[in-house]
């Protein structure tokens, strides 16, 4: 079981910020069913508020008692049920951001549900298409953003919003190859079982020098900008280090995703219909 830690964001940051100093002297930047009752396990220490947490009661939580709406079109955009209980996903919604919170004290639970197949959420990713999230897919966003949390906010800064080779970077690295699916990302974790976040976020930072080390179709810029994305990371390892605290995932930006009101679902509804007939 992992010992937890405070967050240590400021100090992570500090680290970061002096040998980016340094570097660069110019910008770079189980499917539709219920799990069985199983016996209550003891409440796990938080550590950020110092309060006993019920991981299992967490995930749980997730589960939305809504159908899943139905997506159609080319951006997949939702038919919501007419009786589709907006309080219940509202209730979700809040569920999710006390996972989020909490996600190192439930990280075993995380992992334990990473092929749940039950109802999450519905959700507008930035790209403009719509997604249904399972439990487990849910799961599976907490864990992989902790995981690359050690390094990716830091590794581009205000580079990738200005250059096009830091933006094709930026979004190739913000999740390692162990979680392009759930049965590989769970070996992975409970391999780990034994280890703290901060020595897997260690682990995941050591994967993004080594894949911007490989030689790739993709043009990654100048090879001095190459270095100092290296040199960025290897300075969040060792702030990692030296604090043995992980980088917490502060949980989903506004420009990241959206959700859909009643008001939409029963307007779009009507719309569809009308263009079915």
């Amino acid at each position: 079981m992992m010992r937890f830690n405070r967050s240590a964001n400021a100090g992570h940051g500090l680290s970061v910020l002096l040998v980016i100093a340094c570097v660069l002297c110019f910008p770079i930047g189980v499917k539709g069913q219920e799990r069985k009752a199983a016996a209550p396990e003891p409440s796990i220490e938080s550590p950020f508020d110092d309060v006993k947490i019920d991981a299992r009661a967490l995930v749980e939580a997730l589960v939305n008692r809504n159908p899943s709406p139905k997506l159609v079109g080319s951006r997949h955009q939702p038919i919501f049920d007419p009786k589709f209980d907006w309080k219940e996903d509202e209730r979700v919604w809040e569920a999710t951001k006390s996972l989020i919170r909490h996600a190192e004290a439930a990280w075993p639970e995380l992992v334990r549900h990473l092929d749940d197949e039950r109802y999450c959420i519905t959700l507008k990713w930035w790209s403009g298409h719509t997604y249904t999230w399972t439990v487990g897919r849910m799961c599976a966003h907490i864990i992989f953003k902790n995981l690359s949390e050690g390094y990716y906010q830091t590794l581009m800064g205000p580079a990738a919003a200005r250059n096009v080779y830091a933006r094709n970077v930026h979004s190739r690295m913000s999740r390692p190859e162990i979680t392009d699916d759930s049965e590989t990302l769970k070996e992975w974790c409970e391999k780990r079982s034994t280890k703290e976040l901060y020595e897997l976020q260690i682990e995941v930072c050591e994967w993004a020098i080594q894949e911007l080390k490989k030689p790739d179709d993709r043009p990654l810029g100048s090879p001095l900008r190459v270095r100092a994305w290296i040199a960025t990371i290897e300075a969040d390892i060792e702030a990692l280090r030296q604090s043995q605290m992980a980088v917490r995932y502060g949980g989903f930006k506004g420009e990241e995703v959206s959700t859909y009101s009643k008001e939409w679902a029963d307007e779009f509804r009507e719309e569809y219909g009308k263009k079915k007939q």
